[in-house]
């Protein structure tokens, strides 16, 4: 594979959780063979995590592959563009959120400050 071929290419999580079928392997054998806790195996199948590079040629074994990049496939664009879509409403919620507390803030801060300039006149 090429520098090229390598960086259009991300770990599959639907051709690992196909692989491992192919293979005949439960994901409590699969996890159990690869070292890991089965809730680990699970997580890389949903998404949830990936694997980590030191663990990839013992899932290569696991499944009885021949090279590591069988666990990769193409960047899904649609794929790729929802996630970075998730982030950023992520990040706009959390913004809308903070400005909704400045605001309470500052409202509450005008008014003790009125407060105090209406005692004082």
């Amino acid at each position: 594979m090429t520098p090229e071929q390598a960086r259009s290419m991300v770990f599959d999580r639907h051709r690992l959780k196909a692989l491992r079928h192919a293979a005949g392997l439960s994901a409590a054998v699969f996890a159990r063979t690869c070292g890991v806790a089965k809730v680990q195996a699970y997580s890389w199948e949903n998404g949830r995590t990936k694997p980590t590079i030191d663990r990839l040629p013992v899932i290569v074994a696991a499944l009885g592959l021949g090279r590591i990049d069988e666990l990769f496939g193409p960047i899904d664009q649609a794929e790729a563009h929802a996630q970075t879509r998730c982030t950023a409403m992520t990040v706009v919620s959390r913004l809308s959120e903070q400005c909704r507390q400045d605001a309470l803030i500052g409202s509450l801060f005008c008014s003790l400050h009125q407060g105090c300039g209406n005692g004082a006149e």
